[in-house]
């Protein structure tokens, strides 16, 4: 009888092994998957630092490389009225993208013709500023400035 109860204790304790195995093959799996995100984003930030020099896109000098505070100052290009004077029809995504910053969204049209580049700001609880350059044949065909709506 003795000899049953230790077996049976033996495989309970078995059995409590297993899942502290588990948890920490779990662990490791994690533990990869975070490097793995950590060196795509690596990539993914030096891909945009490549787009925005292409660009003429630069952050203030000593602002560091893919931060919030760049893409803030990039983006704020569009909220600067003499920047949209600039937009000419005929200029190509880049150019618009050079001048305002990157847009909030791109809505490509149903037909696959074209696209518009959406630029956008909440004022106030229902009230937005924005704008839009349509781009059509790789082209500037129309240019809403901001207005407040």
């Amino acid at each position: 009888m003795k000899h049953h109860r230790s077996l049976s204790m033996l495989a309970t304790l078995g059995l409590l092994a297993l899942p502290a195995a588990a948890q920490d093959i779990r662990a490791i799996k994690i533990e990869q998957d975070v490097l793995e995100l950590q060196n795509q984003v690596r990539v993914l930030q030096r891909r945009l630092e490549t787009l925005e020099l292409q660009q003429g896109v630069r952050a203030p000098a000593g602002t560091p490389p893919g931060s919030t505070a760049a893409a803030a100052d990039t983006n704020a290009r569009w909220l600067d009225h003499a920047n949209w004077e600039r937009i000419k029809p005929g200029q190509s995504e880049l150019e618009v993208i050079g001048i305002l910053g990157v847009p909030n969204a791109v809505r490509r049209a149903a037909d696959n013709s074209g696209q518009t580049l959406l630029y956008a700001l909440e004022i106030s609880s229902g009230g937005f500023l924005t704008g839009s350059v349509t781009i059509s044949g790789q082209k500037v065909v129309e240019i809403q400035k901001p207005t407040l709506k």
